[in-house]
C-alpha cells in the first residue's frame, strides 16, 4: 500500500507539469457532424461518460466533471491508479469483470444516482480495444441516468506497445475532445436491448475516432 502511494504520487508530480502545457479544445458530435464549442455549459448533462481504454489519461486530467469517479481494479497496477485518480481529484471506485466487479457496478450505479458522474472504459479491462462490455449499460440502467460518448485524440503522442495502445500526449500538443450525443438506456431493457445499446456506443466511438483524427 505504502509504494503504492509512493508511486502513484510520483506518477502525478510528473504528469501534471506536462499536462499544464496540453492545449484542449472541445468539441460535440450530433451523430452526423462535430462543431466546436468554447464554453463549458454549452455540453449536455450526462451522468455516465463511455471512453476507450488508453485514452484515460487526458480526459481525467482536466475533465469538466465536479465530482467525477472512475472505476479502477483491484490489482496492484489498479492501486497506482487509484492513488494517481485521488490526486487529479477524482474518486477511485475499485473493481473488475474480474474481481470485484459486482460490488463495482453497483457503487457506481449509486454514485450517479445520487448525482455524481463516472468514466469508465468501456472495453476494459482487457479489450478487444474497441468493444462496449454491457457494464456501462447496466450501470446507467441502475441509476436512469444516460450515456456520453467521449473520445480524445492528441496531435502528438506517445502510444505504449499495449493492447489499448496508451496514448502519452507529448508537451504542448493540442487535444481534441469530443463529446457525442447521450444514449438513455430503457429501464425495463434485457439481454438483447442491453447487447443493441452496447454496438451503438462501440459504433459511435469509432465514427468520433475517426473525426477527431
Amino acid at each position: 500500500m505504502l509504494l503504492s502511494n509512493i508511486l502513484g504520487f510520483i506518477i502525478a508530480l510528473l504528469l501534471w507539469p506536462i499536462a499544464k502545457t496540453w492545449r484542449y479544445h472541445y468539441y460535440l458530435f450530433d451523430g452526423h457532424n462535430t462543431r466546436e464549442i468554447k464554453k463549458k455549459k454549452e455540453l449536455p448533462p450526462a451522468r455516465v461518460f463511455a471512453l476507450l481504454h488508453g485514452e484515460q489519461l487526458p480526459l481525467l486530467i482536466f475533465n469538466p466533471c465536479k465530482h467525477l469517479a472512475a472505476i479502477c481494479s483491484k490489482s496492484k497496477d489498479g492501486e497506482i491508479a487509484a492513488r494517481v485518480l485521488k490526486l487529479l481529484s477524482v474518486k477511485p471506485i475499485r473493481g473488475s469483470s474480474h474481481h470485484g466487479g459486482q460490488e463495482a457496478l453497483e457503487k457506481a450505479a449509486e454514485y450517479v444516482k445520487e448525482g455524481g458522474e463516472l468514466a469508465i472504459t468501456v472495453d476494459g479491462p482487457r479489450g478487444p480495444r474497441g468493444t462496449c462490455k454491457r457494464g456501462v449499460v447496466l450501470i446507467a440502467k441502475a441509476g436512469a441516468v444516460p450515456i456520453q460518448p467521449v473520445v480524445a485524440r492528441a496531435q502528438s503522442c506517445r502510444h505504449l506497445h499495449s493492447w489499448d495502445r496508451f496514448m502519452i500526449p507529448r508537451p504542448f500538443s493540442r487535444l481534441n475532445i469530443i463529446y457525442g450525443p447521450l444514449l438513455q438506456p430503457n429501464k425495463e431493457a434485457q439481454d438483447e436491448e442491453i447487447f443493441a445499446l452496447c454496438q451503438e456506443i462501440a459504433a459511435t466511438l469509432q465514427k468520433m475516432e475517426e473525426l477527431a483524427l
